[in-house]
């Protein structure tokens, strides 16, 4: 009887030896160690938490917005997608001063399509142990160094510098220029920096813009084949126009300049607005393109199509009609493009096209600044979408996208 005992006991203590631990990833990285050590290195535990990003044989997740709350997985055996809710056992690591998961003995996707949002720090915030792995976004950080080595780049908000890199987006910063920065934090080679994932992940920043200086309000419309398709929806548009007040209107799918004379005098120069004007109507292709303007603010300068293998794509040169314009003779400028991508699934490589003739055209324009293109472009997806990517990965003149990719499709959101 007692060897029966003795065994069940040793039975009992292995048992509770190998018991995995179900924690938080806030439990794992808090820490009041000096050296930012884990409390639970060399244990096996068991968490939950959303994948914010991934690279070949690794991920970082998420359990929560905010300081402690996110961890690297060394994992070469399981591949989740970013947005996908995971539980998996692991062993808690120290990686070169780095608190990682490896070792995975179990994993179990619990959904997908889920998103962290990151939380605002300061750059000087970067540099501390509490937002190792997590999402976090700076805001308004001035590039002090374009070339930082190794594919990174300096950037402050004027409470210390941090290192951005290119680990998982490479982006080419321009010196000077105030960036809203979003990407997981990183320690290794001694050093914090951020990660940035994707192009939304990178946005100039405007809140260096005075609050006196003048505002000019873009809008771009697809009218679906107007005037041909019931024309009275001019009155549909003044309601649209007479709420934004727009300074800048770019339609697409314009059938005729009648139906251009239509939407100014109908829709827009109407309740005792006689302020705008447009441009020069161009009979190209299928529909068309169109420009109207707030003449009491800007004035167009000129005007001219770039051709395509589909829709022409119209550029128009405004200018800003600044108080002091008569005598000094100075003002600033505006390139505004219009364009009507090729639609549908199927036709990546036209849109592609399309746009490859647009950089084209600034490559034999190079002195055009303060560029802005909008329009339909049916894009799909803007991680495999090739004209997207084209667009705000061009080495030369890269675009950025002022509200995010988001998923328009339809009418999602």
């Amino acid at each position: 009887m007692k060897k029966a005992l003795m065994i069940l006991g040793l039975l009992l203590i292995a048992i509770f030896g190998n018991a995995q631990t179900s924690v938080s990833i806030y439990d794992i990285q808090y820490t009041t160690d000096a050296a930012g050590d884990s409390p639970y290195i060399g244990q096996q535990v068991t968490v939950t938490g959303t994948v914010t990003d991934t690279i070949s044989g690794a991920y970082w997740i998420q359990d929560g917005s905010g300081a402690w709350n996110g961890v690297y997985v060394y994992d070469d055996i399981y591949y989740p997608n970013p947005g996908d809710n995971i539980t998996i056992t692991a062993v808690v690591d120290e990686f070169y001063d780095l608190t990682e998961l490896k070792t995975i003995t179990s994993f179990t996707v619990n959904s997908s399509g889920n998103t962290i949002d990151p939380v605002e720090i300061s750059t000087a915030e970067v540099d501390a142990e509490q937002y190792e792995s997590v999402l976090v976004k700076v805001v308004s950080a001035e590039c002090v160094n374009a070339n930082a080595g190794y594919g990174m780049w300096g950037a402050t908000d004027g409470s210390g510098i941090t290192l951005v890199d290119d680990k998982l987006y490479p982006f080419s910063a321009i010196l000077e220029n105030h960036y809203d920065i979003t990407g997981i934090v990183e320690y290794s080679y001694s050093e914090w920096k951020i990660l940035p994932r994707f192009p939304d992940d990178i946005q100039l920043s405007l809140a260096e813009l005075s609050s006196t200086a003048e505002t000019i309000k873009v809008m771009y419309y697809n009218l679906l084949n107007y005037p041909g398709t019931a024309s009275d929806r001019y009155i549909d548009f003044q309601t649209i126009m007479q709420d934004a007040m727009p300074d800048i209107i770019v339609v697409n799918e314009l059938e005729s300049e009648a139906g251009a004379n239509t939407l100014l005098n109908n829709a827009l120069n109407t309740n005792g607005i006689n302020y705008y004007q447009r441009a020069d109507f161009i009979d190209g292709f299928g529909t068309d393109n169109m420009l109207f303007y707030n003449s009491n603010k800007l004035g167009l300068a000129a005007q001219s199509e770039i051709a395509t293998n589909l829709r022409d794509i119209n550029h128009y040169k405004v200018y800003y009609k600044a108080p002091d314009l008569a005598s000094t003779g100075d003002t600033t400028y505006f390139n505004v493009f219009s364009c009507h991508l090729k639609a549908s699934m199927g036709f990546e490589s036209d849109r592609l096209s399309e746009i490859q003739n647009f950089f084209s055209y600034l490559q034999n324009n190079s002195q055009l600044e303060n560029i802005i293109i909008g329009g339909d472009f049916n894009f799909y997806n803007n991680t495999t979408e090739t004209a997207y990517l084209e667009m705000v990965n061009h080495n030369s003149f890269r675009m950025y996208d002022p509200i995010g990719s988001g998923y328009w499709h339809n009418n999602i959101h």
